[in-house]
């Protein structure tokens, strides 16, 4: 029903479908979360913002996919941040989760940096 009031407003007119109706937007126009952070990049963002997000996650999906078939699984600092990007993105699909800034936002930052940089990091722990 939510998500139902958001497709509705997004459509109300072709600039809010296309770059959204600002932060927090979901809490003014459907007096509730958006309960998915896909949802609430539409109608924060709109579709501008919500095809950036889902480039990101694809990229973020690649890198991680890439690092678990050439990991060997022995760098424990690696496979954390591996495991709190999977959840956190995996937790994206039921809440706002790092789509708004909290503690998710900065944990999602935090791996997605180490997971970056993985490589420079794990020379440096040795």
């Amino acid at each position: 029903n939510i998500w139902k009031q958001i497709v509705n407003h997004n459509k109300s007119s072709t600039a809010n479908l296309i770059i959204g109706f600002g932060p927090m937007s979901d809490r003014y126009l459907v007096k509730e979360n958006a309960s998915s952070s896909f949802m609430y990049m539409l109608i924060s963002t709109g579709l501008l913002g919500l095809i950036s997000y889902l480039l990101l996650l694809v990229s973020i999906g690649v890198k991680i996919i890439n690092i678990i078939l050439k990991n060997n699984f022995k760098n424990y600092f690696l496979n954390s941040m591996l495991l709190l990007m999977i959840f956190l993105t995996l937790r994206s699909l039921v809440e706002n989760s790092f789509t708004i800034i909290g503690l998710d936002f900065y944990l999602f930052l935090i791996a997605f940096y180490c997971l970056h940089n993985h490589q420079k990091i794990a020379q440096n722990m040795n």
